[in-house]
């Protein structure tokens, strides 16, 4: 299953100059919408626009700046994201992964030099 993590997108910030993201390069089973993307129910409705056909699941937790190694030691992957690096390193037996772009540039780049817009992570 393949599984696309967005956060940190602030549509409600970029208007039309949102960033362009589509499922032709990952080509994800699920879309997981993880905070930040737009205000109110914006972002589910801008994720059934792009992502038409696939299951959307927007999260809004408690986790979203904790401490959660015994939970995550418990895991075998842990997805994050609310960072402006990209990070893989691991807690215990579970990986732990964020590759975000972090904010666009004027110039149109990232933020984060290190973000990879083809990341995969391949389960199971």
């Amino acid at each position: 299953m393949r599984l696309l993590v967005l956060s940190d997108l602030h549509h409600e910030l970029w208007r039309e100059q949102a960033p362009r993201i589509g499922p032709a390069v990952s080509q994800p089973d699920v879309v997981i919408l993880a905070g930040d993307i737009n205000t109110g129910p914006k972002a589910v409705e801008w994720a059934a626009r792009t992502f038409p056909g696939l299951p959307v699941h927007a999260l809004s937790s408690a986790a979203y700046a904790s401490r959660l190694d015994e939970l995550a030691a418990k895991a075998d992957l842990w997805i994050h994201g609310h960072m402006h690096e990209s990070f893989d390193y691991a807690i215990g037996r579970c990986r732990v992964v964020c590759n975000p772009c972090g904010y666009m540039n004027r110039a149109g780049g990232t933020e984060n030099e290190r973000f990879d817009s083809n990341f995969i992570v391949e389960i199971g």
